[in-house]
């Protein structure tokens, strides 16, 4: 199975995997990752080819928009965890925003918010102190 290569605005997606990732630029430099659809083991070509675009490109601030993801599994954690990672090593940062149902709830319960915060919004993780995030469980 080949991926095509995500071209700002569009929306791509594999139509055996059914994610769809796009990208855009924000104010103050953050990259703006949109995710909507399955983000499992199947489609991580996608996500990793996407965020290492990113990374070659020197962007230090990543803010990966969730509130389209239907479901994800232990990969997608792994691979949100080495993002994380990844950027921090080149001391900047990673940011979710907006998981929702099931997705917010795996979140949780894999600790995730504990090291990468969780904002409500884009404009509150573009401007934001990771005092603002959402690092609490669900209640």
């Amino acid at each position: 199975m080949e991926f095509t290569a995500v071209v700002e605005p569009k929306m791509t997606a594999s139509p055996k995997t059914a994610m769809q990732i796009e990208r855009s630029e924000f104010q103050g430099g953050a990259v703006i990752v949109r995710i909507e659809g399955r983000f499992e083991f199947g489609t991580r070509h996608e996500y990793k080819r996407l965020i290492g675009q990113i990374v070659q490109e020197g962007h230090l601030r990543l803010v990966l928009d969730l509130e389209g993801v239907t479901f994800l599994d232990s990969s997608a954690l792994g691979l949100l965890l080495l993002t994380d990672q990844n950027f921090k090593l080149k001391k900047g940062s990673v940011s979710l925003v907006k998981p929702t149902g099931y997705v917010r709830q795996v979140i949780e319960l894999a600790n995730l918010p504990r090291v990468i915060p969780v904002y409500d919004s884009v404009d509150e993780a573009v401007a934001g102190p990771a005092k603002t995030a959402l690092r609490s469980p669900i209640g």
